[in-house]
């Protein structure tokens, strides 16, 4: 008998969107078209409706009556929600907990030795002066207890791997990494151009969120000269408001694209930008390759395991600029690529799909009960 297994999120597919919703989109279907025995419980902090996919929903509240310090609301939350958790553990009886963000740990305190943890968060360790607050610090507290008192952690590039043990920890729990996998026919295979012939460039991502680095790409489009702004078009598909300093600058946001929404957008998009300066993984760069996009990069972070050479890109406002430059003077054998399927046949390896990334987690989960 496989192990049963109770997936934890905080963001479950059809409540969130990002990157975390889109993962769990994927391992659960996978999972469920397998026929394994799994369940999955919706920690909601945000006070949203109930998900629909999640098999249980459970409403995180701080119920005791203390709250001073980041650290005591931490553990409120966690004593009040595994006071709501232990009926699902009870009936379900799971013989793992996968969990997937550090605040979805802690009410399992008591099942480590059930615990495999997935470490998806770009932010890791206080690196950031931004994150050397309180809660920037209790945050911390939460991903070093993760890595290292799990039973089996999973990350997903040699970046988290080396950014944990640098930032976090040496001692981690038993560690495997592989790459996520996402099913190959979901994307588009050939483009659909710009009516007026433009070049689309395209950016996927919070907006707000400094590890995306959206400042330096906008910073970038201010250096092109206008004749040759004129003849990109610019799509902004993210959550989140534009810095402030930048409202004002001509940019639209199309909002965040999922489904057929964000596979039509890919099509159409002739030029991906990432200009990220942390990444654990970029499920978005591995979408916009095997959507024969050509894509924009920043080298040395989790993108390493896919970044073709010639799109790596330092991600500073005058490198970004000099390689938009590039693809649109180069934008007639960019798009021979394209329709050759060039950007896809790089990307088009078992390692990558959704079938051998579940077989990694499996075989994770195995391996905890064999032990």
């Amino acid at each position: 008998m496989p192990p049963r297994v109770l997936i934890v999120t905080t963001e479950p597919p059809d409540i969130a969107s990002g990157g975390l919703a889109f993962f769990h989109g994927l391992l659960w279907a996978e999972l469920a078209r397998r026929k394994y025995p799994f369940k999955a419980v919706y920690l909601n902090r945000n006070g949203s409706i109930d998900s629909q996919m999640a098999d249980f929903n459970v409403r995180v509240t701080a119920d005791l009556p203390f709250d001073v310090t980041p650290e005591v609301t931490t553990m409120n939350k966690a004593w009040s929600t595994r006071e709501k958790l232990q009926p699902v553990l009870d009936s379900y009886q799971p013989d793992v907990i996968s969990a997937h963000e550090p605040s979805s740990l802690l009410p399992f305190y008591f099942e480590l030795n059930k615990l495999q943890f997935t470490l998806h968060a770009s932010h890791i360790g206080m690196d950031e002066e931004a994150l050397r607050t309180p809660q920037g610090l209790q945050v911390c507290r939460e991903q070093r207890l993760a890595v290292q008192q799990s039973a089996a952690l999973v990350l997903h590039s040699a970046w988290a791997q080396n950014t944990v043990k640098q930032q976090l920890t040496e001692l981690a729990a038993p560690m495997h990494v592989f790459p996520i996998g996402v099913r190959f026919n979901d994307y588009p295979t050939s483009k659909k151009r710009h009516p007026l012939g433009k070049i689309v460039v395209s950016f996927f991502a919070r907006f707000n969120d400094t590890a995306k680095n959206f400042v330096a790409f906008h910073d970038a489009l201010l250096l092109l000269a206008p004749q040759v702004r004129s003849r990109i078009d610019v799509r902004l598909y993210g959550a989140g408001q534009l810095p402030t300093h930048l409202q004002n600058a001509g940019l639209q946001i199309l909002g965040y694209a999922t489904g057929q929404a964000k596979r039509d957008a890919l099509a159409q998009t002739d030029i991906v930008m990432m200009p990220s300066i942390k990444e654990s993984f970029g499920i978005i760069g591995l979408e916009a390759l095997l959507s024969n996009c050509h894509l924009v990069a920043t080298p040395g972070l989790g993108m390493d395991a896919y970044l073709p050479p010639e799109c790596a890109c330092q991600p500073d406002a005058a490198n970004i600029a000099a390689h938009l430059m590039h693809c649109i003077v180069n934008i007639d054998s960019i798009r021979a690529k394209q329709d050759d399927g060039y950007y896809r046949k790089l990307l088009e390896k078992p390692e990558f799909s959704i079938d051998s990334m579940a077989d990694n987690y499996i075989a994770v989960w195995q391996g905890m009960v064999q032990q």
